[in-house]
């Protein structure tokens, strides 16, 4: 999801009161973007950064809240464990007489996707979704 994607949705759903109390962004700024008087793009970086980050753990706060911290916990370490599986197989593969440089590719981008997205709270979400279907 995009910086200002995050932020849109971030100011939909608290008020900025709220937003401003746990990042320090002023009201009046949120208040002038939720009024159109001012665009997300003219924020600061380091506001944008802020908000959108502050948005980030607002989703996994309400995963938490939804499904408990001790089943929060599960989800990581499953994910973990499995990722971590699946990337050391891929990594043997690659090592071994039969493995080539396309093994080689993979099983890097394998490990930098999983460390990409096990700190992405949409990423987790969907992981957690998958699961409760099973």
């Amino acid at each position: 999801m995009k910086l200002e994607d995050k932020i849109i949705k971030l100011l939909a759903e608290h008020t900025a009161y709220s937003i401003q109390q746990a990042t320090g962004v002023s009201q009046v700024t949120l208040g002038n973007i939720n009024r159109g008087e001012a665009k997300i793009e003219n924020l600061s970086l380091k506001n944008a950064q802020t908000l959108a980050d502050y948005y980030d753990l607002t989703l996994i706060a309400d995963l938490q809240a939804n499904i408990g911290q001790q089943r929060y916990t599960e989800l990581i370490t499953f994910l973990t464990s499995n990722f971590k599986e699946i990337i050391d197989s891929q990594n043997y593969l690659s090592k071994s007489d039969e493995g080539n440089l396309s093994d080689k590719i993979m099983a890097e981008i394998l490990d930098d996707l999983f460390h990409t997205n096990i700190i992405d709270p949409l990423f987790i979400i969907k992981c957690s979704e998958i699961i409760t279907k099973f």
